[in-house]
């Protein structure tokens, strides 16, 4: 399917959610009544395009998180072989806001103040990465 038009820059967090899930339909990868090989040969291809957009969206998120609220975890984006983040046709990521056994972590996470900045970080991130997973889609289809 084509990829989704590029976001308005007020998108709010619950349209981000509905356009993505209205992007998707339609995308999943029908391998039940497929031979295992070929099922495993199909998901990895899928995985060598998805990922790279996967680390794309990582990136862009830290930065929107960045400019939004300032000062990062020393090392803002790690890699983890968690199974919801290896989705064969879906760019996934995981976002962690901080941890509760930092006291200024915890301190941000309970500021709603915090937290909409924040918020508006992953939206920016979000909205600059369809933008340029746009883009790249069009030039890979060239």
């Amino acid at each position: 399917p084509p990829p989704p038009p590029p976001p308005p820059p007020h998108l709010q967090p619950q349209d981000a959610i509905r356009d993505l899930d209205s992007s998707l339909v339609g995308s999943e990868m029908c391998i039940r009544d497929r031979d295992d090989t070929v099922a495993l040969a199909l998901m990895d291809m899928a995985r060598l395009e998805t990922k790279p957009r996967s680390e794309r969206l990582a990136d862009e998120i830290v930065r929107g998180i960045g400019r939004s609220v300032g000062k990062l975890h020393k090392r803002p984006r790690l890699f983890a072989d968690f199974s919801v983040l290896r989705a064969p046709d879906i760019p996934s990521v995981l976002v962690e806001l901080g941890f509760l056994s930092s006291d200024k972590d915890l301190e941000n996470l309970l500021s709603p103040e915090w937290r909409e900045k924040a918020a508006q970080g992953i939206i920016k991130g979000l909205n600059a990465w369809v933008i340029s997973d746009a883009a790249e889609a069009e030039l890979v289809r060239q």
